[in-house]
């Protein structure tokens, strides 16, 4: 027990780590929710249609709450774009029971 004062208190001593890059490395913060209204300024869309389009399965929209008749959405807009990108780049099918146009059913 020869220690001396400056060797006890090294010991004691607390070294605190910024943990973010020890731990986490390159992982980035969550991206932020939005509401609809900035989500549709986004798309530049209504919000009404923007909730329809929710409704109808969207990607990057998430309801809120547990209510059946109505419901809060949030937007991640960098999934709302990804979701419109792809969307843009499939290719379109035409439907059967409908008429191309400019042709006449006879």
């Amino acid at each position: 027990m020869s220690e001396t004062k400056s060797q006890l208190d090294e010991r004691r001593t607390l070294h605190i780590v910024d943990p973010s890059p020890v731990a986490f490395g390159n992982v980035k913060a969550p991206e932020p929710f939005v509401s609809a209204e900035e989500a549709a300024r986004f798309l530049s869309v209504k919000r009404r249609q923007l909730l329809a389009l929710a409704r109808r399965g969207l990607a990057g929209a998430y309801p809120l709450g547990t209510g059946t008749v109505r419901k809060v959405w949030v937007f991640r807009l960098s999934e709302l774009a990804a979701a419109i990108e792809q969307h843009l780049a499939t290719p379109r099918t035409e439907k059967r029971d409908t008429i191309p146009h400019g042709q006449s059913s006879r």
